[in-house]
Formats: structure tokens, sequence, C-alpha cells
């Protein structure tokens, strides 16, 4: 595909090149040619579509990842281009296993029933849910095989945020359970510092799901003045009037942010680069292991 997309767009320029030259010897030469040069200057089709510019190229080749299969999900990567800064930052201390681990994830590179099944060579069926088609994306968010590790992997994240929240001098509770009408809201973390009052739910969603979406979603879930009065309850904060945030923390099984969730970390809580792309990598290493279960089951 890719010699196939730049020899066509790199020959075109070249000939064009050739044939605006300037040089009164190119001239001549291209005049005395047997070779029809201006014909060969014009645009060829590439792949079905004329391609010219670099940025032709680039353009054709986005769109071909994002119409694959395994790579449809990174779409979602351009409405925060900085959840890609851990694939690059020198200051992140990563053991180089999980390094590969979360790139393998981040790619959905990893072997899958539905990858070798290609070509006719098998079922692309989840041997447990039977109709489901076994990809990595049904495996990490979906499958009952390995539900338990589903759990573990958002505990960690919970932990994870939990942890650097103390460390910036936030009390906090976990694991709510607070009444609200015939339901139970479970708001992963609560947790105050000064005035302020933080109503915090991290969440892992499918990669082809609207993140900013599920953002608003979340946060429009626990906007309620029952959630609020309870977690005002709870951190036994006296003022009248106190502040009260609710948000959340949504990220793919890739490890692509929402816009709202980076925006709330780094503008709201003042984490740093480093602290981002550490919460970023855990979740893809997690998926990792959670893939590692499903295959060891097979």
């Amino acid at each position: 595909m890719e010699t196939a997309v730049t020899i066509p767009a790199m020959r075109t320029q070249r000939f064009n090149k050739l044939c605006n030259s300037k040089d009164p010897v190119i001239k001549v030469l291209l005049d005395q040619a047997p070779i029809d040069f201006k014909g060969a200057a014009r645009p060829k089709l590439a792949c079905g579509k004329v391609l010219i510019t670099k940025e032709d190229i680039e353009a054709f080749q986005t769109e071909k990842l994002y119409m694959a299969v395994d790579t449809a999900g990174l779409s979602q990567a351009k409405k925060v281009p900085q959840v890609m800064s851990w694939t690059r930052n020198p200051d992140l201390q990563v053991p180089s296993g999980d390094y590969i681990k979360a790139i393998q994830i981040r790619a959905a590179s990893v072997a899958t029933r539905s990858k070798e099944a290609r070509g006719n060579r098998g079922s692309n069926l989840c041997p447990t849910c039977r109709d489901q088609v076994a990809n990595l994306g049904h495996i990490l968010q979906r499958c009952p095989r390995v539900h338990g590790r589903r759990v573990v992997r958002h505990d960690v994240v919970v932990e994870q945020v939990a942890t650097h929240l103390r460390a910036d001098g936030y009390a906090l509770l976990t694991e709510n359970r607070i009444p609200i009408g015939g339901t139970i809201a479970k708001p992963d973390i609560i947790a105050w510092k000064g005035n302020e009052i933080l109503i915090i739910d991290p969440s892992i969603t499918s990669d082809r799901r609207d993140i900013e979406m599920a953002h608003l979603e979340k946060v429009e879930k626990y906007t309620k003045n029952e959630i609020i009065n309870w977690a005002i309850k709870s951190s036994g904060i006296t003022s009248r009037r106190p502040t009260v945030i609710v948000e959340a923390i949504i990220m793919n099984w890739r490890g692509i942010m929402a816009p709202s969730s980076h925006a709330f970390l780094r503008e709201t809580l003042g984490w740093n680069r480093k602290r981002i792309d550490e919460l970023i990598i855990m979740t893809l290493v997690e998926s990792w292991k959670m893939w590692s279960m499903e295959r060891l089951r097979m």
C-alpha cells in the first residue's frame, strides 16, 4: 500500500520539476526527448485517487487507517494530540516491557481470534459469547471471560488518581454508595480540600464510542442534588457555599482521553504531563494483562 501510493506521486512530482525547469539545457533535452514528459507529469491515479503532494498522501493514508478494523479507533486521538506524548516523553521512567505492552494495545497489534481467522483460517467468534467477533475491543470491554481483570483495571486507575489527590493534600472517600431515588449512585472518588469538593468518576470506554460525549454523560449522571449534598455532608465542610466540582476521567481502552477529561487534569487539578502519561500507560498495561489472560484461556 505504501509504495502504491507514494511512487506515482513522487514520479509526478519529479516529471513536473523537469517540465518546469528553467535550465536551457534541460529545456532542449525535453524538446528532443522521445518520451512525453508533459504527459508523464500529469497527475496519475494511485489507489483510485489523484495524489500529488505530501499532504495528499498523508490525508489518504489517514483515511485508510481510520477505515481499517484494527485502527479505526485511533481517529479520536486527533481530538487531544497530547495523549500521544507518552510515546516520546523523555521524563518517563517506564520499564521497556511496559512501554512495549502499551504500544501494542494502543495500536491493537496483539493477536486475536478475529485476526487469526482472516483468510478462512477458522472461526473469528468468541468461544464464550459465540455470536461476537473476538477482536481486541470485545475482549477488553465486553467479554465475560476476563471480567475480573476488567474490574482490576478500573480499580488501578481509580487508585492512581486517588494517590495523586492525597499527595496534593486532598482528603477523600472511594467506593461511595449514595441512595438516589430507587437506585444507588457510585461515584468512585469524593475528595475535598479547603472549600473545594470534587466528585470524580473515572471510566474506560469502547474505542468506537465518542469519548467527549461519554465524558459529558458521566458528568450529567453525577450532577444531582442528592449526590452533591451527600458529598458536602461527608466532607464535613461547614462553609455555607463550598465549591463543588463534578468531573469525569474518561479514556477508551486505547488510552485516548476525552478532551474535557484532559483539561480537567491539566487545568483544574494542575497535573503535569508526566502524571497524565503515567496514568495512560498504566491503563494500557492493565489492558494488555487482560488480553494476555484471555489468550492463556484459549
